[in-house]
Protein backbone atom coordinates (compact mmCIF):
# COMPACT_ATOMS: atom_id res chain seq x y z
CA UNK A 1 0.00 0.00 0.00
CA UNK A 2 1.38 3.69 -0.97
CA UNK A 3 1.95 6.48 1.31
CA UNK A 4 -0.95 8.06 -0.65
CA UNK A 5 -3.39 5.33 0.22
CA UNK A 6 -2.36 4.73 4.14
CA UNK A 7 -3.06 8.45 4.47
CA UNK A 8 -6.11 8.57 3.03
CA UNK A 9 -7.15 5.89 4.62
CA UNK A 10 -5.54 7.52 8.31
CA UNK A 11 -7.88 10.61 6.74
CA UNK A 12 -10.90 8.27 6.62
CA UNK A 13 -10.90 6.89 9.93
CA UNK A 14 -10.63 10.22 11.40
CA UNK A 15 -13.56 11.17 9.56
CA UNK A 16 -15.67 7.99 10.74
CA UNK A 17 -14.72 8.67 14.27
CA UNK A 18 -15.94 12.41 14.48
CA UNK A 19 -19.02 11.76 12.74
CA UNK A 20 -19.92 7.97 14.43
CA UNK A 21 -18.15 9.14 18.42
CA UNK A 22 -17.61 12.70 18.42
CA UNK A 23 -20.61 14.31 17.20
CA UNK A 24 -22.90 13.02 19.44
CA UNK A 25 -20.96 13.28 22.23
CA UNK A 26 -20.28 16.67 21.52
CA UNK A 27 -23.90 17.39 20.77
CA UNK A 28 -24.90 15.77 23.50
CA UNK A 29 -26.92 13.48 21.46
CA UNK A 30 -26.05 10.66 23.70
CA UNK A 31 -29.00 9.51 26.34
CA UNK A 32 -27.99 8.20 29.36
CA UNK A 33 -30.76 8.30 31.44
CA UNK A 34 -28.29 8.21 34.49
CA UNK A 35 -26.20 11.51 33.85
CA UNK A 36 -23.07 11.12 32.14
CA UNK A 37 -21.97 9.10 35.02
CA UNK A 38 -23.67 5.72 34.02
CA UNK A 39 -21.64 2.97 33.51
CA UNK A 40 -21.29 0.33 31.28
CA UNK A 41 -18.83 -2.69 30.00
CA UNK A 42 -16.05 -1.99 27.33
CA UNK A 43 -13.12 -3.26 26.20
CA UNK A 44 -9.88 -1.34 28.02
CA UNK A 45 -9.22 1.07 25.23
CA UNK A 46 -5.52 1.71 26.26
CA UNK A 47 -4.20 -1.89 24.41
CA UNK A 48 -1.78 -0.69 21.82
CA UNK A 49 0.62 -3.40 21.70
CA UNK A 50 -1.77 -6.51 20.58
CA UNK A 51 -1.74 -7.65 24.51
CA UNK A 52 -5.37 -9.24 25.51
CA UNK A 53 -7.68 -7.06 26.35
CA UNK A 54 -9.62 -6.89 29.39
CA UNK A 55 -13.45 -5.89 30.47
CA UNK A 56 -13.86 -2.40 32.56
CA UNK A 57 -16.30 -0.36 33.28
CA UNK A 58 -16.64 2.67 31.42
CA UNK A 59 -18.74 6.16 31.41
CA UNK A 60 -19.37 8.66 28.54
CA UNK A 61 -17.39 11.12 30.09
CA UNK A 62 -14.46 8.46 30.36
CA UNK A 63 -14.80 7.35 26.47
CA UNK A 64 -14.56 11.49 25.79
CA UNK A 65 -11.92 11.75 28.24
CA UNK A 66 -9.44 9.08 27.44
CA UNK A 67 -10.73 6.86 24.55
CA UNK A 68 -10.91 9.74 22.20
CA UNK A 69 -7.98 11.04 22.79
CA UNK A 70 -6.34 7.37 22.93
CA UNK A 71 -7.68 7.28 19.15
CA UNK A 72 -6.50 10.28 18.17
CA UNK A 73 -2.93 9.46 19.04
CA UNK A 74 -2.80 6.39 17.41
CA UNK A 75 -4.25 7.99 14.47
CA UNK A 76 -0.96 10.04 14.94
CA UNK A 77 1.32 7.21 15.03
CA UNK A 78 0.35 5.88 12.06
CA UNK A 79 0.39 9.25 10.16
CA UNK A 80 3.50 9.63 11.54
CA UNK A 81 4.83 5.86 10.73
CA UNK A 82 3.74 6.52 6.95
CA UNK A 83 6.34 9.77 6.72
CA UNK A 84 8.74 7.95 8.00
CA UNK A 85 7.92 5.23 5.26
CA UNK A 86 6.83 2.04 7.87
CA UNK A 87 4.20 1.33 6.00
CA UNK A 88 3.53 -2.42 8.05
CA UNK A 89 3.54 -0.37 11.05
CA UNK A 90 1.06 2.03 9.95
CA UNK A 91 -0.99 -0.39 8.89
CA UNK A 92 -1.06 -1.83 12.66
CA UNK A 93 -1.42 1.31 14.41
CA UNK A 94 -4.68 2.30 12.03
CA UNK A 95 -5.41 -1.64 13.26
CA UNK A 96 -5.43 -0.47 16.42
CA UNK A 97 -7.32 2.33 15.92
CA UNK A 98 -10.58 0.42 14.38
CA UNK A 99 -10.57 -1.78 16.98
CA UNK A 100 -10.84 1.12 19.30
CA UNK A 101 -13.54 2.94 17.10
CA UNK A 102 -15.42 -0.18 17.14
CA UNK A 103 -15.30 -0.89 20.99
CA UNK A 104 -15.80 3.23 21.19
CA UNK A 105 -18.75 2.54 19.03
CA UNK A 106 -20.16 0.09 20.78
CA UNK A 107 -20.49 1.72 24.37
CA UNK A 108 -22.23 4.67 22.61
CA UNK A 109 -24.75 2.82 21.53
CA UNK A 110 -25.29 1.44 24.68
CA UNK A 111 -26.50 4.79 26.18
CA UNK A 112 -28.31 6.08 23.28
CA UNK A 113 -32.71 6.14 23.22
CA UNK A 114 -33.07 2.91 20.32
CA UNK A 115 -34.01 4.17 16.96
CA UNK A 116 -37.15 1.98 16.88
CA UNK A 117 -40.31 1.60 18.62
CA UNK A 118 -40.45 -2.47 19.57
CA UNK A 119 -38.81 -4.64 21.80
CA UNK A 120 -39.88 -7.81 20.29
CA UNK A 121 -39.08 -8.86 16.83
CA UNK A 122 -43.06 -8.55 14.83
CA UNK A 123 -41.94 -11.84 12.76
CA UNK A 124 -40.31 -14.31 15.54
CA UNK A 125 -41.45 -12.62 18.77
CA UNK A 126 -38.06 -12.48 20.10
CA UNK A 127 -36.30 -9.69 22.20
CA UNK A 128 -34.36 -7.33 20.01
CA UNK A 129 -30.86 -6.27 21.13
CA UNK A 130 -30.59 -2.26 20.44
CA UNK A 131 -26.73 -3.52 20.26
CA UNK A 132 -27.71 -5.63 17.15
CA UNK A 133 -29.66 -3.82 15.23
CA UNK A 134 -28.76 -2.09 11.79
CA UNK A 135 -30.13 -0.11 9.69
CA UNK A 136 -30.94 -3.26 7.49
CA UNK A 137 -32.91 -4.59 9.92
CA UNK A 138 -35.06 -1.47 10.50
CA UNK A 139 -38.49 -0.70 8.28
CA UNK A 140 -40.88 2.49 8.80
CA UNK A 141 -44.16 1.48 9.52
CA UNK A 142 -47.10 4.81 9.75
CA UNK A 143 -43.98 7.20 10.43
CA UNK A 144 -42.61 4.77 13.41
CA UNK A 145 -39.37 2.21 12.64
CA UNK A 146 -39.83 -1.47 13.79
CA UNK A 147 -36.91 -3.38 14.27
CA UNK A 148 -36.39 -6.52 13.30
CA UNK A 149 -34.03 -9.89 15.46
CA UNK A 150 -32.39 -10.99 11.85
CA UNK A 151 -32.18 -10.58 8.16
CA UNK A 152 -34.89 -13.30 7.15
CA UNK A 153 -37.95 -11.06 9.22
CA UNK A 154 -37.86 -7.77 7.33
CA UNK A 155 -38.18 -9.61 3.57
CA UNK A 156 -41.28 -11.46 5.84
CA UNK A 157 -42.33 -8.00 6.74
CA UNK A 158 -42.26 -6.45 3.58
CA UNK A 159 -43.96 -9.23 2.18
CA UNK A 160 -47.31 -7.89 4.39
CA UNK A 161 -50.02 -5.63 3.06
CA UNK A 162 -51.56 -3.51 6.07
Amino acid sequence: MNTKKLISLAGAVSIFMIISVGFPLAFGNAQTGHENHSQMNMMNMGQSTGEQVKEEVISLEKIHTESLPMVLKSIEKAVQAVQAGNNNAALLELANTKTMITAIDKAVSQHITPKFVNNKCPIMGTTIDPANVTEDLIREYKGQKVAFCCNMCPAQWDKLSD
